[in-house]
């Protein structure tokens, strides 16, 4: 369906992300951001300029109102839907944003880039320590249902589970596509989902 959506630059076309509803999805390209009424098969509003940087990532926000995207030149910017303007706070990594997950409760947002970070979207600031363990860099991160465990993919072909709260990793990395990088990820744990010693 994406090759008959015309984003503006198809040739350079980096990323996609849906709204939870499936109404909406977002296209990311170098430099621009498109948003798509799927019901209507129509653009909504114009291309959203990303001030010159390659959008690496997108992700919206569970109640469809917010965008998040994460740029080469280490940005991470919250998109108000409605208007597709930048809303006045940005946050800023240390590292080209190459993946971008919110929270179900929409309290959380986490940035991939070697590591990953969590920040707190109601203070707009890091929260916990940066979370390490893949050895190459991140593509695709998820949150579970309940929000408590966040699942990562690198370009090595390694995924790991990660508790939220703790900032620490649920094991070893899981392994089985070879050097292959992790393009995709889903999350289908249970929201009630209890801790296996219980």
């Amino acid at each position: 369906m994406l090759d008959q959506l015309d984003n503006g630059h198809p040739e350079d076309l980096i990323t996609a992300a849906f709204s939870r509803d499936k109404k909406t999805i977002a296209l990311g390209s170098r430099y621009f951001i498109t948003l798509w009424d799927l019901v209507k098969r129509q653009k909504i509003g114009r291309k959203i300029s990303a001030e010159l940087a390659i959008v690496n990532s997108l992700a919206f926000s569970p109640d469809g109102r917010s965008l998040f995207s994460g740029d080469a030149r280490m940005r991470i910017v919250e998109w108000d839907v409605q208007t597709q303007q930048p809303v006045e706070k940005q946050l800023q990594s240390d590292n080209e944003v190459l993946s971008v997950a919110v929270s179900p409760d929409e309290k959380l947002l986490a940035t991939g880039t070697i590591w990953i970070t969590l920040w707190d979207l109601e203070m707009s600031q890091q929260v916990g320590v940066a979370m390490r363990g893949h050895k190459s860099n991140m593509t695709q991160m998820e949150f579970s249902p309940d929000g408590k465990i966040l699942v990562s993919g690198a370009a090595d072909g390694t995924i790991m589970l990660w508790d939220v709260a703790s900032w620490q990793p649920l094991g070893e990395p899981l392994r089985g596509h070879g050097d292959s990088d992790i393009i995709a990820l889903a999350s289908n744990m249970p929201a009630d989902r209890k801790d296996s010693k219980e």
